[in-house]
């Protein structure tokens, strides 16, 4: 103990740098571990989490959000489905919104998910949508969280009175995110 005691001031000054540099290092790793404070996923992108503790993510990158073309609907095609929207080979998609038009009068249509890209494969869902209109007028379905459509498969929709047109939005996924129906 009494070589502590007799050390000079300027060896307690070499013994406090030298505990100084050692700690430094370690703080600094410790306040960069904390102030992340999300979730990182096995693809290393990463999620936030605000201030209120909520989960921040987007939907999906921008190169895979779709909106389809409009698609006309005619009652005079009385029992024959046409393809609304299909997704590209080797994606599924999620569907959030179904916008629908009409040019006079009460309009309802169905929509399904139908096997296969020509509407002829089997029904896989059903999605029923009425919209009223004196004149040109077009509204919006919101489907959230999403509709899921599989890889291969078509949604596809009739006019039951009057014209319309229909399209959709929503974003890709890779075919594996959502299993094949029926």
């Amino acid at each position: 103990m009494s070589k502590f005691k007799n050390m000079p001031g300027v060896g307690w000054f070499v013994v406090g740098i030298a505990v100084a540099v050692l700690a430094i290092p370690t703080t600094v790793g410790a306040v960069a571990a904390l102030k992340y404070t999300g979730i990182t996923g096995p693809s290393a992108n990463r999620a936030d989490v605000t201030s209120a503790g909520q989960l921040q993510v987007a939907e999906a990158s921008p190169a895979a959000m779709i909106q389809s073309p409009s698609t006309m609907l005619s009652v005079l095609s009385s029992g024959i489905f046409t393809a609304v929207y299909s997704p590209p080979v080797s994606s599924a998609a999620i569907l959030t919104v179904i916008h629908v038009g009409t040019s006079n009068g009460m309009v309802n249509f169905t929509f399904e998910i139908r096997a296969g890209s020509t509407c002829a494969g089997a029904q896989l869902g059903t999605y029923n949508f009425s919209a009223s209109a004196t004149q040109t007028s077009s509204s919006d379905a919101i489907l959230n969280p999403g509709l899921p459509l599989p890889a291969g498969d078509s949604l596809c929709a009739i006019a039951n009175t009057a014209y319309g047109y229909a399209s959709v939005s929503g974003y890709t996924v890779p075919a594996s995110a959502i299993p094949a129906v029926g």
